[in-house]
């Protein structure tokens, strides 16, 4: 029993990062507001900022001072801007990249990428539902209009979705396949195009190739920062 019980405990470096880790995922969060590259990046970068200041401290020492220091990032204090200026003016520091360099280090040590394994997941993911979400608006925008007109009911509503779920699964790169399996599962005309030659009686929720494209689409609206997809549909 000691044995096995042994086996869980975390070394001190692991708890420290475990520590640094959770009390910096608000600021990883903020990845779901993002809405271009540059917005991410002020995200990941202010996430390592937070980081270092709880697990490498002489190299976060180092670039608080330049910090600090910078006009910019006071005169932001308590502003919209002020998280974006506290990571610009760190971006500037000579030590930038040693501290950023010291927190992948210290990752490493306890066993995590955090550049391909938080960071590049959470960034590809969102700039491909952004993607997504922008391409197939349109088709919502008339989708919506053509049930609101219709006094439509739920099961309208469900119809409605399936059609623009699937236009989102084909413009996500690693779910056109099951799109495409979709497509012509339901006989559609033009992949790019579902509602013309529009089949409504072969369009059935309850198949196993329309459960690939609804998990599947699910799956990268949380990846994406959407916790749920009527929200998506709404918005």
């Amino acid at each position: 029993m000691s044995a096995l019980s042994s086996e869980n405990v975390l070394s001190p470096d692991e708890v420290a990062f475990s520590n640094a880790f959770n009390k910096n995922r608000a600021t990883l969060a903020g990845f779901a507001k993002c809405v271009t590259l540059e917005e991410l990046r002020i995200v990941r970068d202010g996430f390592y900022l937070g980081m270092a200041a709880e697990i490498c401290k002489d190299e976060y020492d180092y670039v608080k001072v330049d910090i600090i220091t910078n006009f910019g990032v006071g005169a932001s204090v308590g502003t919209d801007n002020g998280f974006q200026r506290t990571v610009e003016a760190g971006r500037k520091s000579e030590k930038w990249d040693l501290l950023v360099e010291a927190v992948k280090t210290k990752a490493l040590l306890v066993g995590t990428d955090l550049e391909k394994d938080v960071w590049e997941r959470l960034e590809r993911g969102r700039l491909e539902w952004l993607n997504a979400v922008g391409h197939a608006h349109q088709l919502k925008v008339t989708l919506r209009g053509a049930v609101e007109a219709d006094n439509g009911t739920e099961g309208d509503v469900s119809d409605a979705m399936m059609v623009w779920m699937y236009a989102l699964a084909l413009n996500i790169p690693a779910l056109k396949p099951a799109a495409e399996r979709w497509a012509d599962k339901v006989e559609m005309e033009d992949r790019t195009r579902p509602l013309q030659g529009y089949k409504p009686d072969k369009w059935d929720a309850r198949t196993e190739e329309w459960r690939a494209v609804d998990l599947a689409v699910q799956e990268a609206a949380e990846m994406g920062g959407m916790d749920d997809i009527k929200v998506a549909w709404k918005a």
